[in-house]
């Protein structure tokens, strides 16, 4: 069940975050209102060094931030971009730019760093758990697996031991009770458990409250030659993280299911990515499968000619986009210095096809773009969600606490595409 529990579903996950996040620089986060485009910053550290902004074709115009907050005007519906130096390191960009018009967002977040993150420390805590005789009717067996979040232990004579790594402080934990047999993955049961977790400590479950878990399937097409893997997990306002409640595994028979717990609400988040055999292209959704049986619909790859870059120019030509994210690798460098400088992009989709142009800001933000040298790129575009709350909150400004609100109607859709070019 490890490798199930802890492997397959904690890797989808991951994966499917981290392309979903890719680029972490300025974002649009709305529509809103006014004359005016409101761009804020999040730097805890101290890594921001300036941010510009222009509109139009109008000049560049240095950002003056007054906690952490600036502001330009912008009358009518026009487009702006705003371009960002930062120190860099981790995941974050050194030199960010975006582009937008005002009809399609108002709101600019600009990340320089991170925080401590919303969940705080993971300690370790261990779960001692008893089970009643029967759950909805299905009658509980030695080696049906215990799990709690990413971690598992096989049941033994309707007991089980499992140590998990969960965020300190009082929360709402699930623990789930699978069947793994020649059916698969088959649901069970499960109970939510109050605990105030601490490092080292002890949590007693006893064999009262629990309830049956009703299957529901996960399935899905994938294009030619793309292999995919995912699952649904769960939440539910008290809890401080998602644990999963079902995994797709097509390599696996009867691995397409996912457990809905019986009275008890909650969001039940689904996840998927595909990729084609050399990882060049990755397929990712998430949604809100509404603990229904959940048919995967997943974007298209990028096909040949939708993406054309030219040195410091871009065409993205994906139909539909509602945007496009483009990490780029070996272009840019710092003066002076010749240290390389990552640079991340987010372009509102602009019609059937886009264009994008880096702007040379070199003596104000102290780069230059390199020549005759190979760059290797990230792009992304985004097909659904742009303007829900979960995908602003992960993209922007604000790290808010998990809350069945964020995560509720969640349809994100993103094609992502890996590869180089080479630059005169």
């Amino acid at each position: 069940m490890k490798k199930v529990g802890n492997g397959l579903v904690a890797g989808v996950l991951a994966l499917s975050l981290s392309l979903l996040f890719a680029a972490c620089g300025p974002n649009g986060s709305g529509a809103g209102g006014g004359n005016q485009v409101t761009v804020t910053l999040k730097d805890p550290q101290s890594q921001h060094v300036a941010t510009y902004y222009r509109v139009g074709s109008g000049s560049w115009q240095q950002l003056t931030f007054q906690n952490n907050q600036a502001t330009f005007p912008a009358q009518g519906a026009v487009e702006y971009e705003v371009a960002t130096r930062c120190q860099g390191g981790g995941n974050i960009a050194d030199l960010q730019f975006f582009k937008a018009s005002t009809s399609q967002t108002r709101q600019v977040n600009v990340t320089c760093s991170h925080g401590q993150g919303q969940g705080g420390q993971r300690v370790s805590v261990t779960f001692n758990v008893q089970l009643p005789s029967q759950i909805g009717g299905v009658t509980v067996q030695d080696g049906d697996v215990v799990v709690v979040h990413w971690a598992d232990g096989a049941v033994s004579s309707l007991t089980a031991t499992v140590t998990a790594w969960l965020p300190e402080g009082q929360q709402q934990v699930l623990v789930a009770l699978f069947r793994v047999d020649s059916q698969g993955l088959q649901p069970i049961g499960g109970k939510l458990v109050s605990a105030n977790v601490t490092s080292g400590a002890t949590v007693s479950v006893n064999n009262q409250g629990w309830v049956a878990m009703s299957p529901r399937t996960i399935s899905a097409t994938l294009p030619p030659g793309f292999q995919g893997q995912g699952g649904v997990a769960f939440f539910k306002d008290g809890m401080k993280d998602i644990p999963f409640v079902g995994v797709y595994n097509p390599t696996q028979p009867g691995f397409g299911r996912y457990g809905v717990l019986s009275g008890v609400g909650g969001v039940y988040l689904g996840y998927f990515m595909a990729q084609d055999s050399g990882f060049n292209h990755q397929l990712m959704v998430l949604k809100d499968t509404g603990g229904n049986d959940w048919t995967v619909s997943l974007p298209q790859p990028w096909a040949p000619n939708q993406f054309n870059p030219s040195g410091t120019s871009f065409t993205f030509s994906y139909p539909n986009a509602q945007a496009f994210t483009l990490d780029l690798y070996g272009l840019a460098e710092e003066q002076g210095t010749g240290n390389p400088l990552r640079v991340s992009v987010l372009v509102y989709a602009g019609g059937s096809t886009t264009s994008y142009t880096l702007p040379n800001l070199g003596t104000q933000l102290g780069y230059t773009y390199r020549t005759g040298t190979s760059v290797s790129y990230n792009v992304g575009a985004v097909l659904r969600g742009l303007d829900s709350p979960f995908f602003k909150a992960f993209f922007g400004i604000s790290e808010p606490p998990l809350s069945e609100a964020l995560l509720r109607n969640t349809d994100l859709a993103l094609a992502g595409m890996r590869g180089s070019y080479t630059v005169p």
